[in-house]
């Protein structure tokens, strides 16, 4: 039978421009790349955000160009025109979580399937710079101060000359759920987590799943401790937790705020 080769590039991964791994010509790499709250030039995510320029842009395409990879999954990217400044449309298909949209609408941060249904919220796929919508501005903010319509999204961005294609796409709305979080003067405040996306990608005729996931760790609520996990973590080899074991399912999870 015919193996088909999976590889997950991490981003200490030093990788030259057009790598492949020896003797699998048909090797597809992987990216799961967290870019931590990226905004369109001067805008802010949150107060420690920092307000990225053009050598800011231009030092992000650097490290993709390193990566070259064919498929990235993305975190804490907070709008399609974000994900552009990074991968160019030209270049990549850029795919964006429906939870940008339900946001746009005002539909969040708690979720009613119904209204989500209703609206016609589902994911969209770009591949034209001028398909690249940006979230827009809140009126009157001060220059340098965060943004409170920039929220963070999964996304996925697919290098046009791969070979790969999106043949479905589909967000994972339950994943959205409400979290309160600390807030001005020992207030809370209710914000939206990462809605997931499942990604149905083709290429050469064969098909795979990459399920690309942002969860919310609690890290800053207590560090988790291996008595505490049900598995028994250490006899999971590496590669089969990461999913070369499994080829019809590829996970990309990453967690922090």
């Amino acid at each position: 039978m015919k193996k088909h080769w999976v590889a997950i590039a991490a981003l200490f991964s030093v990788l030259p421009p057009g790598f492949a791994y020896a003797g699998q010509p048909e090797a597809l790499v992987l990216s799961t790349w967290n870019i931590q709250t990226l905004a369109t030039q001067g805008r802010k995510v949150f107060d420690t955000s920092f307000a990225r320029g053009p050598k800011d842009y231009k030092d992000l395409k650097l490290v993709e160009k390193t990566l070259a990879a064919d498929v990235y999954a993305l975190q804490e990217v907070s709008s399609p025109a974000a994900a552009g400044l990074v991968f160019p449309p030209d270049q990549f298909v850029i795919c964006t979580s429906g939870q940008w949209s339900a946001d746009a609408k005002g539909l969040g941060p708690i979720y009613d399937p119904a209204a989500i249904k209703a609206a016609g919220v589902k994911p969209e796929c770009h591949d034209q710079a001028g398909s690249l919508p940006d979230t827009a501005v809140t009126p009157g903010l001060p220059a340098g101060q965060p943004d409170p319509l920039l929220k963070q999204y999964t996304m996925l961005a697919v290098r046009k000359s791969s070979g790969v294609s999106v043949t479905k796409i589909e967000d994972l709305v339950g994943l959205g759920v409400a979290q309160n979080d600390a807030g001005p003067n020992g207030t809370f405040v209710v914000r939206n987590v990462r809605w997931g996306l499942d990604a149905t990608l083709e290429k050469g005729g064969k098909e795979f799943h990459l399920l690309v996931v942002h969860m919310k760790s609690g890290c800053f609520d207590g560090y988790l401790r291996k008595d505490r996990w049900d598995a028994k973590v250490d006899s999971i080899h590496p590669s089969k937790a990461a999913g070369f074991w499994a080829p019809r399912v590829v996970t990309s999870v990453h967690g922090d705020r």
